[in-house]
């Protein structure tokens, strides 16, 4: 006959559900703050693009869940993220990160939300997606004539970056950005 010994067991811990995130309590406006830029206030006038759905757009109407994640270093891939279904985006935030690189991050991340996945296989970046964000690009910021060889980060920042150059020098010369330059 065989003995068993009784052991005491523990119950295990309930399990915890995936709670679904809900908006978060109001954030204080320096939070939005990077490079310069209010993230929120351009993300509100980014939305009201034609290339997103324009100034009645769902975009507009319902405007997104804003993340910004700050990290320790630049992040190898994912500089931010959207998610269509929960209408929210993250953008990352790291040391040294440039003001083009913001607004690329976010421009891109907003066109997810506008646009959607396609069926096939780039789901995510196929042409639908450049296209809007080559539009988007142009309306937003004036960018134009710039074929990124992907539709990952980069091409955009730097066509960015050079037209923030340009604004500086200009306004180093007492000139504002949108007067016309006098030739000597």
């Amino acid at each position: 006959m065989r003995r068993f010994k009784l052991t005491r067991t523990r119950t295990p811990a309930p399990r915890r559900t995936a709670k679904r995130r809900g908006r978060p309590a109001s954030r204080p406006a320096r939070y939005f703050l990077a490079a310069g830029i209010d993230l929120r206030a351009e993300m509100v006038r980014l939305c009201r693009l034609d290339a997103l759905g324009g100034a009645e757009g769902p975009l507009v109407r319902r405007p997104p869940e804003l993340t910004v994640r700050r990290a320790a270093k630049r992040p190898r891939s994912r500089m931010g993220f959207a998610i269509p279904e929960e209408n929210r985006l993250s953008v990352t935030v790291y040391p040294g990160i440039r003001r083009g690189d913001l607004e690329e991050t976010l421009l891109h991340e907003l066109v997810h939300l506008a646009v959607g996945a396609a069926p096939g296989g780039r789901r995510w970046h196929g042409r639908e997606f450049t296209e809007a964000l080559r539009r988007a690009m142009a309306e937003a910021y004036g960018v134009r004539g710039v074929r990124p060889a992907n539709a990952y980060h980069g091409a955009y920042a730097e066509a960015l970056e050079r037209i923030h150059a340009r604004e500086a020098a200009l306004a180093a010369q007492g000139v504002h950005p949108e007067q016309l330059e006098l030739s000597a």
